[in-house]
């Protein structure tokens, strides 16, 4: 197994029983990562002092997280660190966590609303998306008794863009670690031209052929690239019903965040936070300015067939 890093995954987790989609989800990835595997419960409790404070309540209430964190360690293994923190905004509290352990990754768990393999958000999913000091993954709701222990395949959006390289290079690190596969997939769909009075009646053909050849070219470079097996596609197609697609065929997919958001600070844009949804599998959003996975050179599967060993 790699040696762990100082830069945590943090696994947000309730009393619900979407919290083992998180785990299992955390229990996956931060071995990739060569990271400690945190799970965290942020408990309803005001610690400052300008509000009444109870002793006693605040320690019914911690006791009351950690039988919660109790019930999930056998599901996060026995490396996994407990930490019960008191905050009455449950998001609030993962980024200051995560922003004080300079953590590289947060994972939070979709809505029971949701259908099932589904990543449907809630609104402390959806919170923790937004604004994250670091890359946030969302778990689909069934996951912890779907997944299948590992991941063979991991899908990019790709368009070109630097928010889009660094996910490549994110998911290129992990797969690496991981033994997977990489599927870079970019949309270079033109929205109709909609005026005042509706839609502008302009041929957009040519632009279109030319978005996609451009785009092509950049797709098959960044394939040619890659030390890990890649393959590459390009659609014309919107790119929301594109990666949601794709979302069916892979294991976990990466997204790089709006370009106009903070750097270090992630802030969804449209495509992802409708991607983030409605996906059929994990789903991680990469912040602008985020430093890449610190995985080792060799696969997590090899380094693990040798500690048996």
């Amino acid at each position: 197994m790699q040696s762990t890093t100082s830069n945590p995954v943090i696994v947000g987790v309730d009393t619900s029983e979407r919290a083992r989609d998180a785990v299992a989800l955390g229990r996956l990835l931060a071995p990739a990562l060569g990271a400690e595997l945190v799970i965290a419960h942020a408990f309803p409790y005001d610690e400052r002092r300008s509000r009444f404070a109870s002793v006693g309540y605040e320690r019914l209430l911690r006791e009351d997280a950690d039988q919660c964190l109790q019930g999930l360690a056998e599901v996060a293994g026995p490396a996994a660190r407990m930490v019960a923190l008191p905050d009455t905004s449950p998001a609030r509290g993962l980024h200051l966590l995560a922003e004080r352990e300079q953590a590289q990754l947060l994972i939070t768990a979709s809505s029971h609303r949701g259908r099932i393999g589904s990543t449907f958000l809630g609104n402390v999913a959806q919170q923790t998306l937004h604004s994250s000091p670091c890359a946030v993954a969302v778990a689909p709701l069934g996951y912890g008794s779907t997944a299948r222990g590992a991941v063979a395949a991991i899908g990019i959006g790709f368009d070109g863009e630097e928010e889009s390289d660094a996910a490549l290079a994110f998911g290129a690190g992990l797969a690496t670690s991981l033994n997977a596969e990489l599927r870079l997939l970019g949309s270079s769909y033109i929205a109709p031209v909609v005026g005042s009075a509706g839609l502008v009646a302009y041929d957009m053909a040519p632009m279109q052929r030319a978005a996609e050849d451009d785009l092509r070219k950049q797709v098959d470079q960044a394939v040619r690239e890659q030390a890990v097996a890649c393959r590459g596609e390009v659609t014309d197609r919107p790119a929301v019903t594109e990666l949601l697609r794709l979302s069916r065929e892979v294991d976990l997919l990466v997204l790089g965040s709006r370009r106009f958001g903070p750097a270090r600070r992630l802030l969804a844009g449209s495509t992802s936070d409708a991607v983030v949804r409605e996906a059929a599998c994990p789903v991680l959003v990469l912040p602008r300015g985020a430093e890449l996975p610190a995985t080792g050179d060799r696969p997590v599967a090899e380094e693990m067939a040798l500690g048996a060993g």
